[in-house]
Formats: structure tokens, C-alpha cells, sequence
């Protein structure tokens, strides 16, 4: 990329970057909020599609600081113990919900003392980190369910499109729709008189047209949960935080160029007669 393309890049994609510094601003409140509402997750929901689904990341990023890069977690072990020790449901999560950070929830077919041990992949998994580039980030598998897996942008898209308002006249229907709400209904965490706790939805097994937990203020499915957690990491992502300072210096640097800018502190209004 020339200098000169750069520049013009930059400048085309200034209002995207204004309106992707205060995304991201959002994504942190709600990363920070210990007392994160279920609205707060869905309406992420619709700020992640944006960024991720639609690439608002990489348009405004790459002109900027180049490649971005994501800090996840690394799964490669998760992958293996799923495949060799029948594993029947897998969820990465990794976000702080009704008072308890969950991270690398499995259920398996067989007791652990009939599977080979695998040095506690699963349980350690969330322990080790990478920095993926954003299209293996939105690629990611997170979520497994009798030898499918589900990646982060079919759960974005997923959320967003069914309770974020995001095409709610076009929803995805049938095949890998039922499965996603199969795998979205098989935990819910929720509060009981103050006191976090984790429901397994034991019907999991049957059609996914007979399986839920119902419905609340106080219910979090894992679908929710990891649109969190995807905000978490994003937002502590060096190259992220990095993005945001450039944008940040940019948008001071243009308004301190503007002559409304400058005179603003000088203006009154005038006095009318009486």
C-alpha cells in the first residue's frame, strides 16, 4: 500500500473510524460491567456483526496500524480431547455472568475414569493465549455438540440476527438454525435467591423444538455469555487498544484543524434588546 492510497483510506474511512472508536467504548462498558444486563449482551450482539461480520475492523484497522490482531484463547488441545474422549458438549465462554466467571464448560458420554486422560486440556484451556488475525478470530471454533462445532461468527450472527434487531425480516431458518438453538439451550446460568447456579437442560438429546429453559431478565444462555466474552478480548487486545489510541489522536487532531474548533470558546450568544 502506497502513502498515498494510506492517506486516502484514512480519509475516506474517518466516520467509520469515529463510529468504531465508540463501539468499542461500548464493548468495554459492558466488558467492565459486573452487572451486565441481558439487553446490554444483544444489543453487543449487533455492534459485534458490524465489526466483525461486516469487517468495519479491518477497513478501519488495516490503513491505520496494518494487520489487527486479536488476543484469544488457544484451543488446539480442547480440539484434540474433544475428538478422543467423547466429549458430547463443549462451551469456551470466558466472561464474569450473575457473579461467576465461566470459562471451558464440558459434558461428556462416559465418566472421566473411562476416558483417557488428556493432562486436563479442558479445564487448563483458558490459561494459555494467541493472538489470531481477525478472520481466524471470527473462524474460531467455541462451541461443540455431538461432533459439530460451532464457530464465533455463526453464534454473532446467531444472536444478532434473531435478538439484536440486526434483519429480524430475514432470519436463518431450518438445518444448522435448529442446531444453533440446540446448542444455545443445553446450560442456562442464572440467579437463585442471590446465588449463581448452572442448569443443564437434560432434554438436550431430544428435538430442539422440545428444549428450553424459558425466558428472563435473569437468564443467561452461553450464546450471551461468549458474545461477552468476545468483548472482553477484543477490548484487551494490544493491536485493538492500539487502534483506538491512533483513532483517538486522529479525531483530536481533526477537530483541533477546524475553525469552529477553535473560536468555539470565544462565542456567545448575543444579548437581545430589551
Amino acid at each position: 500500500m502506497t502513502c498515498r492510497s494510506k492517506e486516502r483510506l484514512i480519509e475516506e474511512s474517518f466516520r467509520r473510524a469515529n463510529d468504531l472508536a465508540e463501539d468499542l467504548h461500548y464493548l468495554r462498558e459492558i466488558a467492565n460491567n459486573n452487572n451486565v444486563e441481558r439487553r446490554n449482551l444483544r444489543h453487543a450482539s449487533v455492534v459485534l456483526r458490524r465489526m466483525l461480520v461486516e469487517d468495519e475492523l479491518k477497513r478501519v484497522g488495516a490503513p491505520r496500524i496494518g494487520c489487527l490482531e486479536v488476543r484469544a484463547h488457544q484451543l488446539n488441545e480442547v480440539y484434540r480431547a474433544c475428538k478422543k474422549q467423547n466429549y458430547y458438549y463443549y462451551a469456551n465462554l470466558g466472561a464474569k455472568v450473575c457473579g461467576v466467571y465461566l470459562k471451558g464448560i464440558s459434558a461428556a458420554t462416559q465418566p472421566a475414569s473411562a476416558r483417557p486422560t488428556e493432562n486436563g486440556a479442558l479445564d487448563g484451556s483458558q490459561d494459555r493465549f494467541v493472538d489470531l488475525s481477525i478472520d481466524s478470530f471470527k473462524k474460531q471454533k467455541i462451541f461443540f455438540l455431538r461432533d459439530t462445532w460451532v464457530t464465533r461468527i455463526d453464534v454473532i450472527k446467531h444472536i444478532a440476527n434473531k435478538g439484536g434487531g440486526a434483519h429480524p425480516s430475514n432470519p436463518r431458518s431450518g438445518g444448522f438454525d435448529d442446531f444453533l438453538d440446540e446448542v444455545r439451550s443445553f446450560l442456562m446460568i442464572h440467579n437463585i435467591d442471590g446465588v449463581p447456579s448452572i442448569g443443564f437442560n437434560v432434554n438436550n438429546t431430544r428435538s430442539s423444538h422440545e428444549i428450553g429453559f424459558g425466558y428472563g431478565s435473569d437468564l443467561f444462555d452461553p450464546f450471551l455469555v461468549e458474545i461477552l466474552a468476545t468483548a472482553c478480548q477484543l477490548t484487551l487486545s494490544p493491536k485493538i487498544i492500539e487502534l483506538e489510541q491512533v483513532i483517538k489522536i486522529e479525531i483530536e487532531r481533526r477537530n483541533k484543524n477546524r475553525p469552529w474548533h477553535k473560536n468555539l470558546r470565544d462565542r456567545a450568544l448575543p444579548e437581545k434588546d430589551v
